[in-house]
This record gives C-alpha cells, structure tokens and sequence, in this order.
C-alpha cells in the first residue's frame, strides 16, 4: 500500500514549434513518511526550535545543473560534478511562522508544503537540461536568504531532493532525504542542502 503524500504544483511553459507557449504542470511529490523535515540537532533536539517565531521561514527551491544523470545516491552525484555543478536558480517561498501553541512544528511545517509552486518562466528556461531539484527549508524569512551560494548551516531545518532527471520528461518528481539507518540529524539536512555544489 502506497504511503500518503503531499505534493505542489510547479507550472512550466513549453515552447513548441509553432511558436506556442503551453502550460505544463510538474508535480514534487514527497512522502509523508520522509525524515527530510523531520531531522534533529545533534543534541536531540527538534530544529524546528530554529524558525523565528515572529517573521516565519522560507522554503528554498533550487535546481542544480548536472553534466549528465548520475545514480540517485550523493556519491554518484559528487562525482558527476567533479567539484561542484552550478545553482541554475533558486526559487524562495515564504512561510508564516506557526500560531501560538502549535505543538508540533513539523507537522505545521509539512502542511504548509501544499501551499508553495506556481509558474516560472526561468524554470521552463532549463527544463531540457539534467539537473537535481532541492527543496530546503530555512528558519528565517526569505529576505534574508541569498539568492545563490549555500544556505546557511545555523537555520536549516529540514531537505529532501529528486533523482537527476530532465524537467520536460518527467510528469512529477519524487524527492526525499537519502539517510541510511532510518534515522537524521542536522548533518544530513546540511548535505542535502548543499548537495552538488560542494566536492
């Protein structure tokens, strides 16, 4: 039995032929049983304690051009890069900061994923090259993370990623957090963050 999901809406424009611009829809899907947003600090305590209670967080979409579709694994997409692959662009979306009383962040958190997508002109841009999408997610508001370079290792909370693919063949895209052992802490959320941009 398949698990439960969320997933947004990323509408893309196709050029054809003719010279006509359609609407296509691609789908990030992320299981409800994924740790991506789910990791803690390495003192066992929630990350979540990170968003700034009064201005929210900001939820970080970033695509990563690749030279070719390696594995799925870290390893395999390090070494595709041979160093690092350029951040063809990064998307930001903000997030509100979750109500007096909430008590659990992460599930406030999770729920607030249905709400990001939208169209993009830049991503219809590179929807023929590989890449690697990223959706991370970041204790402070979206003014104050940059628009390129890393995010910063003190306010992450939580990350998952898709497999290299090519946005023009893929109807939706799966992303997770690749952890062995079944359980993550602030490190992975780091390197997944990072992922492809650092040897």
């Amino acid at each position: 039995m398949r698990s439960a999901s969320w997933r947004m809406a990323l509408v893309v424009g196709m050029l054809w032929s003719a010279g006509c611009t359609v609407d296509r829809e691609v789908s990030i899907v992320v299981s409800d049983e994924s740790l991506g947003f789910r990791c803690t600090a390495l003192d066992g305590s929630r990350l979540t304690t990170r968003i700034d209670p009064d201005r929210g967080g900001c939820f970080v979409l970033d695509y990563v051009l690749l030279t070719g579709l390696p594995r799925c694994r870290p390893e395999s997409i390090r070494r595709s890069c041979v160093g690092t692959c350029p951040l063809a662009l990064r998307l930001k979306f903000p997030m509100a900061p979750p109500p007096v009383g909430t008590l659990d962040a992460q599930a406030y958190i999770i729920d607030q994923l249905v709400e990001i997508g939208g169209h993009s002109e830049e991503v219809a841009a590179i929807q023929a090259e590989p890449l690697l999408s990223r959706l991370t997610f970041v204790g402070a508001p979206c003014e104050e993370v940059s628009d390129d370079g890393f995010l910063p290792e003190d306010r992450v909370v939580g990350c998952v990623s898709s497999c290299p693919t090519v946005l023009e063949q893929t109807p939706e895209m799966e992303m997770d957090l690749d952890v062995v052992g079944g359980a993550c802490d602030v490190s992975h959320v780091v390197a997944c963050s990072r992922l492809g941009q650092v040897p």
